[in-house]
């Protein structure tokens, strides 16, 4: 019981940090798109962060590890022994951004400089 119990800890913490490095990585890019301009982003940078978000839903609709685990920062990337075990991690605790059928973007905009 013990270890079932520790198990699904282990794999709660897993998905927190699957979580995690998704949203590090929006964030990351809505910050390069924003740096420099005091209180709009520009078009090249909307479709920049826009073809990052795409590249890896379709890496993830085909099963692509390596091409997933790209758009993961070193930080992330270490708590995974290999892509393909990365790719595990967000297929169990992650079916939405794994699988997802649609999704939408939505305005971007500065808010305190960010």
């Amino acid at each position: 019981m013990y270890a079932a119990y520790r198990l699904n800890e282990t794999f709660a913490v897993l998905r927190l940090k699957v979580l995690s490095l998704l949203l590090a990585l929006f964030i990351g890019m809505m910050g390069l798109a924003t740096a420099g301009h005091a209180g709009s982003v520009r078009e090249p940078d909307i479709a920049a962060l826009r073809e990052v978000i795409d590249s890896q839903i379709e890496a993830f609709h085909e099963d692509g590890a390596e091409a997933a685990c790209a758009f993961v920062s070193p930080k992330i990337k270490a708590l995974f022994s290999t892509p393909e075990v990365f790719m595990a991690r967000v297929k169990q605790g992650y079916e939405p951004v794994y699988r997802a059928e649609t999704y939408t973007f939505e305005e971007v905009s500065v808010v305190d400089g960010k």
